[in-house]
């Protein structure tokens, strides 16, 4: 038979809430963390993405061609959300980006997901 312990009043849920707010941090770790060197994301222009900070990055600073390059209705593709459900398993981030064509828009998205996460930690 197990032993069982009482806890005083207020300190059972302060450790849910800390099981609760370690669980959280730990499953966003893998999104926010960079991926394996052979999972990395590959742009047309040669630069490498290793997690979905360096995307933001890449994403501000790359040209409409290299964006729309990966990102277009015309060949039915959207490498980068692709990749985020693929490698980085966020697919509320990757669902949200699936069908946004527009370069600004994608950023957006992309920067209030970060903030999110960040403010998990």
């Amino acid at each position: 038979m197990g032993m069982c312990c009482v806890l005083p009043t207020g300190k059972m849920e302060m450790l849910i809430n800390a099981r609760i707010a370690n669980l959280i941090v730990t499953s966003t770790l893998p999104i926010l963390g960079d991926v394996d060197r052979h999972m990395c994301f590959r742009a047309c222009n040669g630069a490498i993405v290793n997690n979905i900070f360096e995307l933001e990055s890449f994403l501000q600073g790359c040209s409409d061609y290299d964006f729309h390059y990966h990102v277009n209705k015309d060949h039915r593709k959207n490498d980068f959300a692709t990749w985020i459900r693929v490698v980085i398993h966020d697919e509320l981030l990757a669902d949200k980006l699936q069908d946004i064509m527009d370069k600004e828009e994608y950023l957006r998205i992309l920067h209030r997901r970060l903030e999110e996460l960040s403010e998990m930690h």
